[in-house]
Protein backbone atom coordinates (compact mmCIF):
# COMPACT_ATOMS: atom_id res chain seq x y z
CA UNK A 1 0.00 0.00 0.00
CA UNK A 2 1.50 3.12 -0.98
CA UNK A 3 2.47 5.97 1.38
CA UNK A 4 0.04 9.29 1.33
CA UNK A 5 1.06 13.05 2.20
CA UNK A 6 -1.59 15.43 3.19
CA UNK A 7 0.94 17.92 1.75
CA UNK A 8 4.96 18.69 1.49
CA UNK A 9 4.82 19.71 5.25
CA UNK A 10 3.43 15.89 6.45
CA UNK A 11 6.30 14.42 3.79
CA UNK A 12 9.35 16.52 5.35
CA UNK A 13 7.83 15.80 9.45
CA UNK A 14 7.56 11.93 8.32
CA UNK A 15 11.64 12.27 7.00
CA UNK A 16 12.58 14.35 9.56
CA UNK A 17 11.22 11.45 11.92
CA UNK A 18 13.55 8.92 9.92
CA UNK A 19 16.44 11.17 9.65
CA UNK A 20 16.17 11.42 6.01
CA UNK A 21 15.87 15.64 6.33
CA UNK A 22 18.41 18.12 8.10
CA UNK A 23 16.80 21.37 9.21
CA UNK A 24 20.16 24.17 8.47
CA UNK A 25 19.19 27.42 10.61
CA UNK A 26 22.59 29.31 9.73
CA UNK A 27 22.61 31.96 7.01
CA UNK A 28 23.39 30.24 3.65
CA UNK A 29 24.11 32.33 -0.15
CA UNK A 30 21.92 30.39 -2.27
CA UNK A 31 24.46 31.43 -5.36
CA UNK A 32 27.09 29.06 -4.70
CA UNK A 33 27.28 28.15 -0.90
CA UNK A 34 23.72 26.07 -0.83
CA UNK A 35 25.00 24.74 -4.18
CA UNK A 36 27.98 23.06 -2.63
CA UNK A 37 26.79 22.13 0.81
CA UNK A 38 24.10 20.23 -1.36
CA UNK A 39 26.37 18.78 -3.52
CA UNK A 40 28.52 17.52 -0.93
CA UNK A 41 25.82 16.00 1.59
CA UNK A 42 24.15 13.97 -1.65
CA UNK A 43 27.42 12.30 -3.05
CA UNK A 44 27.88 11.30 0.39
CA UNK A 45 24.25 9.86 0.79
CA UNK A 46 23.01 11.77 3.26
CA UNK A 47 19.33 13.23 3.85
CA UNK A 48 17.73 15.83 2.11
CA UNK A 49 18.41 19.19 3.53
CA UNK A 50 15.86 22.35 4.01
CA UNK A 51 17.87 25.55 4.34
CA UNK A 52 15.82 27.72 6.71
CA UNK A 53 17.81 31.60 6.44
CA UNK A 54 19.00 31.56 2.62
CA UNK A 55 21.30 34.52 1.96
CA UNK A 56 19.81 37.19 0.07
CA UNK A 57 19.82 40.52 -1.31
CA UNK A 58 15.86 40.89 -0.16
CA UNK A 59 15.81 39.63 3.33
CA UNK A 60 12.04 39.68 3.83
CA UNK A 61 11.41 37.75 0.54
CA UNK A 62 13.62 34.83 1.59
CA UNK A 63 11.84 31.56 1.61
CA UNK A 64 13.08 28.29 3.34
CA UNK A 65 14.73 26.13 0.15
CA UNK A 66 14.08 22.38 -0.04
CA UNK A 67 17.19 20.33 -1.87
CA UNK A 68 17.94 16.76 -2.25
CA UNK A 69 14.19 15.90 -1.81
CA UNK A 70 14.64 12.79 -4.38
CA UNK A 71 17.83 12.49 -4.15
CA UNK A 72 18.70 9.04 -2.24
CA UNK A 73 16.75 6.26 -2.39
CA UNK A 74 15.84 6.46 1.64
CA UNK A 75 14.34 10.16 0.83
CA UNK A 76 12.86 9.65 -2.45
CA UNK A 77 11.15 6.33 -2.38
CA UNK A 78 8.60 7.52 0.28
CA UNK A 79 7.60 10.22 -1.74
CA UNK A 80 7.16 8.22 -4.53
CA UNK A 81 4.90 5.68 -2.88
CA UNK A 82 7.54 3.31 -1.95
CA UNK A 83 9.16 2.49 1.31
CA UNK A 84 12.78 3.61 2.16
CA UNK A 85 15.60 2.13 -0.22
CA UNK A 86 12.65 1.56 -2.78
CA UNK A 87 11.04 -1.57 -1.36
CA UNK A 88 7.51 -1.19 -1.40
CA UNK A 89 5.57 0.28 1.59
Amino acid sequence: MPLRYADLREFLQYLEGRDQLRRIDVSVSPVLEMTEISDRVLRQGGPALLFQQPRGRRPALALPVLTNLFGTPGAGGPGHGRGFRGRPA
